[in-house]
């Protein structure tokens, strides 16, 4: 266990758990082949884990975000996000495909069907249930062979028709 602040020169290497109550820095690698626990890990190399990493919260002002770089026969990238108990979505990244999908979970924590594929190939964004807008002024635009914009509008009685965009 580590107080205060804690500056550490070249590889870091930690083989059982870990826990500081403060900010660990390296100006080098980070290598972890157990349990981390630490206010803020910052690495000016390679953040590495055999287990994977738990990303947790404790300052609810604070903005959460991380970057997940695998190597190039990486086959499956997965994030979690959720609470300490539940599931709530996974974002993944499709081992053939490469392409994204995000996947909610119900109140049990089990995952359902992906609601949304986005294709790193075919660029196209798959959606497996209905699209709402609920902005009255937002919509489904699309471009015609000439550059023109359209917009699709409807009216209170459900007919559709499309409006010419600037």
């Amino acid at each position: 266990e580590l107080g205060g602040h804690t500056k550490l020169s070249g590889t870091v290497e930690i083989l059982g758990a870990m826990t500081s109550k403060a900010e660990i820095k390296t100006d080098k690698n980070f290598i972890a082949k157990g349990n981390i626990e630490a206010t803020n890990i910052v690495a000016k190399g390679t953040l590495e884990s055999a287990n994977g990493y738990t990303l947790k919260q404790t300052n609810t002002a604070n903005v959460m975000s991380a970057r997940f770089l695998g190597k190039d026969n990486t086959k499956f990238v997965s994030l979690t996000l959720g609470t300490d108990t539940l599931k709530r979505w996974d974002i993944q990244k499709n081992a053939n495909t490469e392409d994204l999908l995000l996947i909610p979970h119900d109140d049990t924590g089990v995952a359902k069907k992906p609601s949304l594929r986005l294709g790193r190939s075919d660029s196209l964004a798959t959606f497996t249930g209905d699209i709402f807008i609920d902005a009255l002024d937002k919509g489904l635009v699309l471009k015609s062979p000439d550059n023109s914009k359209w917009k699709l509008t409807i009216d209170n009685e459900g007919i559709v028709s499309w409006v010419k965009q600037p």
